[in-house]
């Protein structure tokens, strides 16, 4: 079984401004460094979003580490959806590390955790927007 097709949500590509930044003491205390940058979405769906960390990552540590970004939350605000004027901001959590190869830069994803409500409902409508 390929990994998207274990896949809950549809992905979406799509580039959208990002801030990310590493929740407050979620790994903080044991020794990582808190993380805040801004990049780009690879693709979107309602579960969650792939963050580029290219060298469109505005503000990472050039000499990141892998784990850095292991089993950590993060705050997100995503922008750029005209359904959603102020953004999307909510906690994620970081559920895969995408090394860099060839074809792709680095990207690591992450998935939504308190997503709900009127944000989720407009979130959902821009997305049926992209699959049309």
């Amino acid at each position: 079984m390929k990994p998207q097709d274990r896949r809950l949500h549809f992905r979406h590509k799509v580039s959208l401004p990002v801030l990310v930044q590493s929740e407050k003491f979620s790994g903080d205390q044991i020794g990582l460094p808190p993380l805040r940058f801004e990049s780009v979405t690879r693709d979107i769906s309602l579960g969650g979003i792939l963050v580029d960390l290219s060298i469109r990552a505005q503000g990472l540590d050039s000499n990141w580490q892998p784990d850095w970004f292991q089993d950590r939350f993060f705050w997100v605000h995503i922008r750029g959806i005209a359904l959603i004027p102020d953004g999307i901001f909510t906690k994620a959590r970081a559920v895969h590390l995408f090394d860099g190869n060839q074809d792709r830069a680095p990207a690591f994803g992450l998935q939504f955790q308190e997503l709900m409500g009127v944000l989720e409902d407009r979130l959902r409508l821009f997305l049926e927007t992209l699959g049309k």
